[in-house]
This record gives structure tokens, C-alpha cells and sequence, in this order.
């Protein structure tokens, strides 16, 4: 399979974090094949030769079977799968390459006997967690506790790092090997344009919600969203602006969902169906699938198409408007849920080199984007998420925070907003201040400044907001140890998440005496990583031609 150019920098900067010893992160929005990236560093991982096993870990059905048959095809190795009644053969006389197993199965047992118990961890060289996110509970740090006995490397994706509860993952991963988020995505062409529209509901009020785990609490919303007035604000609005758009609204609770369904369907009769977690596994397939083709407009859920399931957009069509009306403060659940409808339609940008043409090629296709609806009331104390959060990952909060009202209030006079756009204006301005701001207090800071930035200065790599789940974390020991092995200078107050870059810069960045040898030879310094640089210069000196 041949990988997206994203795709193969994600798969070389894991392998070689992973090289340095101890776990990393991989950090790929909603939609641009995380599955396909841990396959493919499966599949570069068996062929070292090491005789170890690969362990992936999930914690849902619908993860488990999709990542078993996605590695199957890319690595071309058999692949077992332990959860539930299936179980993975472990005799003497053979042992799949590669296991992939829920997070539950591992830690069910009774005694102090768990499940995991049967597999030895000496056996296994590498442990994958899908959706990493989860990776701070107790069921996963009790299986990562065994099999790192046996020495293995630890790898985490996901494509929302940041908990609502902000635990922070730097507690489990000692970097982030590769970051490519849902803005870079549509910038780059590979997802579609987010729009949003607002829609205000004068009787919607969350003023009076408790907030539980960083989020709003559940019966308090629930009890919002069930109000009879608020059901049909919000639902006889999202019919008329969809038209005929194929659409995911996500609900707060069952009973929510169920009362979404009933008057969507008393509007347009046959058109919406729910799924939750209770729908049995055979039911709920059989929906998605009729969703797809197209036999019902609406697929109305309860968080079951945030994670695993993707749109097989088999009438040509596919999601092209998500109804919000589970309202949040949790960027990484947010994201989960517009990311169900950014992915472009099949075969429409692959094959294509130019991000320009990619977008050219979107906006020329059926599905040229995706609509958000968010309902907006009195939000009281609450600061509630909107698309311009998610798309403001790389801004400082307070900047994000700004921006998201700006595109609120913008919003609250328009029909459909380009996000992006208008976020690409206010960021502009936003730069300007800071940089204001940065020379009032340029000859008070200038000594710190300094020698808190040199070492992003000297391999070009420029300092950026902290995720909420690292934000302050400081570097490990063996973060220091690497850069110190690498010669970069280790600057004051390090923290993990800079410290990770740092290093990712620093193994795809020639040092300066390389870059000094291949200017002399007229050779671009930017076209090496300090290991082909280390062996363009190998080759320089027995005489041989080096070109890129």
C-alpha cells in the first residue's frame, strides 16, 4: 500500500522515537488513516527480523475488527484476535504474529488471574494503543505494566490527545513522535472544509448545568435537551436547512435520541433511525449500512459514531451535515464528532501531489464540504466549544478562545460560515498583538528569551502552544539523555511536549557541521535528516556522486 506523504513521516518519526526507547505518541486527525499508519509500522517492525510479537490494544468491538483486518492487508500477516469468546492461539506449536485484543479482555479474570496472564510479555517487541486517549485508566495501565516487563516499545494514536478531564497522557507517553491535526488535514487537502451554522434557540439554557470530569454534566444536560420546546428548536430548523443532505445528529442520552428520532420522523417519515450502545452488534451494522447507501437520511447516536466508525459513503453523497445537539466543553469529544464528516468522498484526492489540487479536486466533488450545526442558547458560566476550537489547536488558549467568539458572533448573522477563513483573518490580527506585546516587554525579557528559544532557533523549529494534556509537563530523564546524546543545547524549564519536538527535529535535521559539508559540495541541507546526511557525507568521502 502505497502511503500518503503525511502518512510516511508519521510512520518514520514513530519507528525512530520508538528506536530511542520508551513510548510515543502519534497525533492524526479524524479521517487520515491512523489504522493504516500503525499496520504499516507493524508490517516495518516484523521485518527487522526480531522473532517479537505485536500486541494492539482498543476498547471497542468495532476498533478491535477494523484495526485486525486493516493489518492483515498491509502487513500481510496472520492476525488473531483475544475478546470475549475469541481467543488467540498460544500453543507450542504456533502463536499469530500480531494480536489484537480489547483492553477489557486483558484485565477480565478472577483471583488476581488475568487474561493478559496467558501471553508472555518476553515475547512481545512493541504494543499498539488505538485511540490513546483512553490510555490514562486503570484497565490500561495494568496490561502496559505487564508486557513492559518484557521491554517492549509502547506506541499511542489518536486524534484527540486533549481529555475533557485533561489527565495528562504525558503520564503514559514520554513524547509526541508526529502531530498532524484537522486544520492541517483541510489545509493540506486530505479533509473537506468545515462550515458551521448557528442556530439560536431562545429556550435553550445551560446555565444551571454542574460541570462533572471537565464537562457538562449528563442528567443536568439531559434534562435541557429533552425540554419539549428544545426538541423541536432544534429539529425542525435542522431538517429545513439540510435539504436532502445526508446527516449524523449526536444526542445527549438514549431517551434523547429516541425523542430526536420520533420527531424527525413525524417531519419526513422513514428518514432517521438511532443507534447506541445497547443496539445489538448485528442491528447496528445493518444501520450503518443502510445509512450509507443512502436508505435513511439521519443516523441519530449516542456516542457510538464518535470513535471506530467511518462512513462508507456508499451512495456517493456522504455526511454532509452533523447536527450538534449534544453541545460540549470537551475539544477532543468535539472534534471526535465533526471528524465523522471530513472525510472526503473515496478516490477523490488520492494520487493527486498538489494540496492545491487535492482542495480543487474536493470542491469539484459531490461532498465539496462539511456542515456543523451548533445550537446556541444561554450558555451561563459554560464556555461551550465550536468549530474555530478545533481548528485552533496551534494559538495560545486565550487567542483560541477569542477567536471562537469572534466566529460566533460572525456566525450568529450569516447562513454558513467558512471557519477556516475567518479564522485565518482574526489569527493575522492576533499575531500583530502578540508581537506588540512582545516588544513592550522586549528589553525586560530579552535575556530569558534568549536562552529559552536558541535551541528551537538553531534547528528552525519555532516554540508553539502546549497541549492541554502536557501543558507543563517536564521533560523526562531519558528525553534529556537523547538530546544530550544529540548535541542540542537543553534550555531552562524544558517541558516534555517541547522536549519531544526537539528531539524529532533534531533526528530529521542535519547537525551544523553536516549542513556545513554538503553546502561546501552544493548539496541543500533541508533535503537530509542527520542520518541520510550522515551517509551522503560517508559517500562524499570515497569519491561518489550524492544527489537529491
Amino acid at each position: 500500500m502505497e502511503l500518503r506523504d503525511y502518512q510516511e513521516r508519521a510512520v518514520s518519526s514513530a519507528m525512530d522515537a520508538m528506536r530511542l526507547g520508551g513510548s510515543t505518541l502519534v497525533v492524526m486527525a479524524t479521517g487520515l488513516g491512523k489504522t493504516i499508519v500503525f499496520a504499516e509500522i507493524i508490517r516495518r517492525y516484523m521485518m527487522t527480523g526480531t522473532g517479537r510479537r505485536a500486541l494492539v490494544l482498543a476498547h471497542r468491538a468495532e476498533l478491535i475488527h477494523q484495526a485486525a483486518h486493516k493489518i492483515g492487508i498491509v502487513a500481510g500477516c496472520d492476525v488473531e484476535i483475544e475478546m470475549g469468546e475469541l481467543r488467540a492461539r498460544e500453543s507450542t506449536l504456533y502463536r499469530a504474529p500480531v494480536i489484537v485484543s480489547s483492553v477489557q479482555t486483558q484485565t477480565a479474570g478472577r483471583n488476581g488471574s488475568m487474561r493478559m496472564h496467558k501471553f508472555n510479555p518476553k515475547q512481545f517487541g512493541i504494543v499498539i494503543i488505538d485511540e490513546a486517549h483512553h490510555a490514562v485508566g486503570d484497565s490500561y495501565r495494568k496490561t502496559l505494566e505487564h508486557f513492559k516487563q518484557g521491554g517492549c516499545r509502547v506506541l499511542g494514536v489518536t486524534a484527540t490527545p486533549d481529555r475533557a478531564d485533561e489527565a495528562a497522557l504525558g503520564s503514559v507517553f514520554d513524547s509526541t513522535a508526529f502531530e498532524f491535526g484537522i486544520r492541517e488535514g483541510i489545509e493540506e487537502g486530505w479533509l473537506v472544509p468545515i462550515r458551521q451554522r448557528l442556530v439560536s434557540v431562545t429556550s435553550l439554557d445551560y446555565s444551571s448545568c454542574r460541570t462533572t470530569a471537565g464537562d457538562l454534566n449528563g442528567a443536568d444536560l439531559d434534562s435541557v435537551m429533552q425540554y419539549e420546546e428544545n426538541l423541536h428548536g432544534m429539529v425542525y430548523p435542522t431538517l429545513e436547512i439540510a435539504g436532502d443532505r445526508r446527516g449524523i445528529i449526536f444526542a445527549s442520552s438514549v431517551a434523547h435520541a429516541e425523542r430526536i428520532t420520533e420527531i424527525v420522523n413525524r417531519h419526513k417519515p422513514s428518514s432517521a433511525v438511532f443507534v447506541c450502545a445497547a443496539t445489538p452488534t448485528d442491528e447496528r451494522r445493518s444501520l450503518f449500512a443502510g445509512f450509507a447507501e443512502g436508505r435513511y437520511q439521519w443516523l441519530v447516536n449516542v456516542g457510538v459514531a464518535t470513535e471506530g466508525w467511518d462512513d462508507a459513503a456508499l451512495d456517493r453523497k456522504g455526511v454532509q451535515i452533523i447536527a450538534m445537539m449534544r453541545p460540549t466543553k470537551s475539544r477532543a469529544l468535539y472534534c471526535q464528532m465533526i471528524g465523522r464528516g471530513t472525510r472526503p468522498l473515496p478516490r477523490t484526492v488520492d494520487g493527486i501531489a498538489e494540496a492545491s489540487m487535492r482542495r480543487e479536486a474536493i470542491a469539484g466533488s459531490a461532498k465539496d464540504g462539511v456542515t456543523v450545526l451548533d445550537f446556541c442558547g444561554n450558555a451561563g458560566r459554560h464556555r461551550l466549544v465550536h468549530v474555530a476550537d478545533a481548528l485552533a489547536g496551534k494559538d495560545p488558549d486565550e487567542h483560541a478562545g477569542r477567536i471562537a467568539n469572534e466566529v460566533v458572533d460572525r456566525g450568529a448573522h450569516a447562513a454558513e460560515v467558512d471557519v477556516l477563513e475567518i479564522l485565518t483573518r482574526a489569527e493575522v490580527q492576533a499575531v500583530k498583538e502578540r508581537e506588540a506585546s512582545t516588544r513592550k516587554g522586549l528589553v525586560v525579557k530579552a535575556g530569558y528569551k534568549s536562552q529559552l528559544i536558541d535551541p528551537f532557533q538553531l534547528i528552525d523549529l519555532a516554540p508553539h502552544r502546549e497541549a492541554a494534556w502536557a501543558n507543563g509537563v517536564p521533560a523526562s530523564e531519558k528525553q534529556l539523555t537523547v538530546l544530550r546524546r544529540l548535541k542540542v543545547d537543553i534550555p531552562e524549564l524544558l517541558t516534555r511536549r517541547e522536549a519531544s519536538r526537539l528531539i524529532d527535529a533534531a533526528i530529521n535535521t542535519p547537525t551544523p557541521a553536516q549542513a556545513w559539508v554538503l553546502l561546501k559540495n552544493g548539496l541543500d541541507p533541508s533535503d537530509f535528516t542527520r542520518r541520510s546526511a550522515s551517509e551522503a557525507i560517508d559517500a562524499l568521502k570515497a569519491g561518489k556522486q550524492v544527489q537529491r
